[in-house]
């Protein structure tokens, strides 16, 4: 009668794979996509989630091709970064 609707806000997707939060932080940079994947799976046999995605200078690495050549990022949610990092630095 007279009462306004609220209007929804947008829903904004969350990062691939879902981190469980908005906001990854990058824990590592590595050279390729297979060199992302082994550090993925340290962290996941550790029980942390990850995932990486190529960086913003992938594309100088791959001559303008597009593809999965190049340096990649790898992202897991922050309260896991401390622990990440010291895993990737031992191996």
């Amino acid at each position: 009668m007279g009462s306004s609707s609220p209007i929804a806000e947008p829903v904004l997707p969350l990062p691939p794979l879902g981190c469980g939060v908005v906001e990854p932080v990058v824990v590592a940079i590595v050279a390729n996509e297979v060199e992302a994947e082994m550090a993925c799976g340290v962290l996941r046999t550790e029980g942390i989630r990850c995932f990486h995605r190529l960086t913003h200078m992938a594309g100088l690495y791959a001559d303008g091709a597009v593809g999965s050549a190049g340096p990649r990022e790898v992202l897991v949610a922050p309260s896991d970064a401390e622990r990440a990092q010291e895993l990737l630095a031992v191996h």
